[in-house]
């Protein structure tokens, strides 16, 4: 009997060290899961392409196709932006897609007529961002220039429009543009 006590006892102790260390264990996972997830986000941020230069320029664009330039609000029918990037060799080499979000004068965020437009999720602080447009540039971990159309159903109207590009869920560059 007493053998058999001692081995329970033996037992038990052997069992609470073991859940002890399931506890810790556990602990030991939440926290590498915290830094995985903290590590991970600046991935992203490292992988995000950004701007060095960025031109918007309004074009007329006639029945047959051809296209002119212009600065006065109520002759533009499409918007084309384009776009110069930085080196970044953290980035994945190959086609990536820039989001354009353009804000009229009055703060309100230009819609594609195209159906390109949508709704993205800014990483750096969580929220969701309405974007104009956004298209694909080949980029090969150098500096590389892109240009991304907008055909416009609506008159534009005077005035100082904000533009915003993002990449990879970051915001990369930020300007503005007049109409007359």
């Amino acid at each position: 009997k007493e053998a058999l006590n001692q081995l329970y006892t033996e037992e038990r102790r052997a069992k609470a060290e073991i859940a002890q260390a399931r506890a810790v264990l556990a602990a030991e996972k939440e926290e590498i899961i915290k830094e995985k997830a903290v590590l991970s986000g600046k991935v992203d941020i490292a992988e995000a392409i950004k701007i060095n230069y960025m031109e918007v320029q309004g074009y007329q664009v006639k029945d047959d196709g051809k296209t002119k330039e212009k600065s006065k609000a109520k002759d533009i029918n499409m918007l084309r932006t384009c776009f110069l990037t930085e080196t970044n060799i953290v980035a994945k080499g190959g086609e990536q897609e820039f989001y354009i979000r353009i804000i009229d004068p009055v703060g309100e965020t230009i819609a594609d007529s195209n159906g390109r437009a949508g709704v993205l999720t800014n990483k750096l602080d969580d929220t969701q961002v309405m974007y104009t447009t956004s298209g694909p540039v080949d980029y090969q971990n150098e500096d590389t220039r892109g240009c991304i159309s907008l055909s416009l159903s609506e008159k534009l109207t005077k005035g100082i429009y904000d533009v915003e590009i993002y990449n990879n869920g970051f915001m990369v560059g930020k300007g503005d543009f007049k109409l007359k």
